[in-house]
């Protein structure tokens, strides 16, 4: 096994020479030039708009989809200017080609991975005395010492998707008032129950109905709104807002708060490191894909 990871290392390493030989390393440098370029003035264009109009104010104006397309409108065009930059040099159609869409395809995934890093900016957990300090307070996560909840919930329920398995699930949103001046402070719970996907229509609507009655009848009926004290806002940004936002009334204003056990800065810090990993890995996997262009057999 050793012998066998040494020869590897000993083939990229020669093979590595003879790039540098054969004016690859000036292409490779090139390339990377191009690419970094590329990625530091969408990440600059990215991060200055997301700091205005999401970090700035509390809560963020806008979710994950308008910054994904605002991303896609950043990148259309650099690849323009890429495009013109990178024709006139005296590599070939295809190593052009290698070097523009390659580039464009990661620095894509990066901002992806961007978006949702710039999310996580500055979360943490304040203390407050009431709910009513929640209008006032800019945290994502909130300890509510006293707070009162009005036992009159909105109910909404259906059949959802999910890409990542793929599966279906049953999912019922409850949406209590916290007793606040203004009534328009919610505690959101969200119950899910995975069902076949495979199963016909009407077994689906039994399924979804036995999750309502027993979380209605059941859980919900003894359920003790004072044993957590800590929240999260949910936000444009999370991805609970769409899902808890279909139990409110259409364009009704409110702030939704989701009870959590792990501190928001404590899942923040996992969420991060996952971001910078896969960061790493697009990254590293640019030049994967440069190296692997220029070996014959694999063209």
């Amino acid at each position: 096994m050793k012998k066998e990871k040494f020869t590897d290392f000993f083939f990229l390493f020669t093979f590595t020479i003879k790039l540098k030989d054969m004016n690859g390393f000036k292409e490779f440098w090139y390339s990377m030039k191009v690419f970094i370029i590329s990625l530091l003035t969408n990440l600059t264009l990215l991060t200055l708009f997301y700091y205005i109009f999401n970090i700035r104010q509390f809560p963020p104006k806008f979710g994950r989809e308008f910054w994904i397309i605002t991303s896609v409108i950043s990148l259309s065009v650099t690849f323009f200017v890429k495009k013109n930059r990178v024709m006139r040099s005296g590599y070939s159609s295809f190593r052009k080609s290698v070097i523009i869409f390659s580039s464009m395809f990661c620095t894509f995934m990066i901002m992806l991975f961007s978006i949702d890093l710039l999310s996580l900016y500055n979360t943490k957990t304040k203390e407050i005395a009431n709910i009513e300090e929640v209008y006032t307070t800019n945290s994502r996560g909130l300890t509510i010492r006293n707070f009162d909840i009005i036992i009159s919930p909105m109910i909404y329920s259906g059949i959802k998707s999910r890409k990542k398995p793929v599966s279906k699930y049953a999912q019922v949103v409850f949406t209590y008032p916290f007793q606040s001046k203004n009534q328009d402070i919610f505690y959101c719970l969200i119950f899910k129950k995975q069902i076949d996907r495979n199963s016909d229509e009407e077994n689906r609507k039994q399924q979804l109905n036995e999750l309502v009655v027993y979380t209605r009848d059941t859980i919900m009926k003894n359920y003790n709104f004072q044993k957590i004290k800590n929240f999260e806002y949910i936000t444009k940004m999370s991805p609970e807002y769409r899902d808890i936002s279909e139990a409110l009334p259409e364009g009704q204003k409110a702030v939704l708060l989701k009870p959590v056990i792990t501190p928001v800065e404590e899942k923040a810090k996992e969420e991060i490191i996952s971001m910078i990993r896969a960061i790493l890995i697009v990254f590293f996997g640019y030049i994967a894909i440069f190296l692997l262009s220029r070996v014959p057999n694999w063209k």
